[in-house]
């Protein structure tokens, strides 16, 4: 099995029979880290039929650099299949420094969990749902010395498109796929018109770029340039208000969505939902 790094964090996966069995896949690159996966599955698949299993998943685990300070961390990997049940203690662990914590954004203020003298998280209930594939929170680390999370799991979902809610206002959001690539291009987040992406730069401040439908003679654009996000990273969006003016031209629907799809037998394996 080979690791593949893919901006700031590495990927590392394979696919994982009902049985528990893994098949590994081989080097992948930016939005196609997945076609190796698919071709391992494929495989897999005419020895599965002749079994009693029926069920195939990715799994693997991201490492994501922490720095000493603050760090914007994206979970794309599952515990379970349902998108609901992650914490901060599947999601990160539990091997950092007394003092260590993660901020979650509720679109009003923040809530944190915090690591006490123990070693062990508390407050976790408060950040669950920023835990989930999609979402994402600030994690700091204490003193001098970086730290890196590990995030182990189950890509989401392997057959089907899923839906990653966006609400008006400020979000932290991310991929729900360990990919990297450009949020809009190749991630196929739905931007609307003065949608506006602020990617978080150590060690403290934003880099931020504005969708206009205004840009490319009215085909709409980013301004400066669309954000290009690292496999685990998160960003803040702060999202069309439902209502708002909209160009049918650079926006047809309206409001802001991400929604994406994947399929392991077909080619391209990710694509916008339809």
């Amino acid at each position: 099995m080979k690791i593949n790094r893919i901006g700031s964090a590495q990927w590392q996966g394979g696919i994982k029979d009902g049985k528990g069995a893994i098949s590994t896949g081989s080097e992948m690159r930016t939005k196609a880290l997945l076609v190796a996966a698919a071709l391992s599955a494929a495989g897999l698949a005419t020895s599965l039929a002749q079994s009693n299993v029926y069920s195939l998943n990715i799994v693997g685990y991201i490492n994501v650099p922490l720095t000493n300070g603050y760090t914007m961390v994206a979970n794309q990997l599952d515990l379970d299949g349902t998108g609901t049940n992650n914490t901060i203690v599947t999601m990160l662990g539990t091997n950092y420094p007394s003092g260590t914590r993660a901020f979650a954004f509720t679109g009003a203020n923040y809530v944190f969990a915090t690591v006490g003298p123990s070693g062990a998280w508390i407050g976790e209930n408060n950040v669950k749902f920023a835990c989930q594939p999609g979402k994402g929170l600030f994690v700091f680390v204490p003193g001098a010395a970086p730290q890196t999370a590990t995030l182990v799991g189950n890509v989401l979902p392997g057959h089907s498109p899923v839906n990653n809610p966006i609400l008006s206002g400020f979000n932290i959001v991310s991929s729900l796929l360990p990919i990297s690539g450009r949020i809009q291009s190749d991630l196929y987040m739905h931007p609307a018109n003065t949608d506006r992406v602020f990617k978080w730069v150590y060690p403290g401040t934003y880099s931020f770029s504005t969708f206009s439908c205004a840009a490319n003679g009215g085909a709409g654009g980013w301004i400066p340039a669309e954000p290009n996000l690292s496999v685990g990273e998160a960003v803040f969006l702060n999202a069309h208000i439902p209502g708002a003016p909209q160009s049918a031209t650079c926006n047809p629907g309206g409001d802001s969505r991400w929604c994406q799809d994947i399929d392991l037998f077909r080619t391209p394996i990710l694509l916008p939902c339809p």
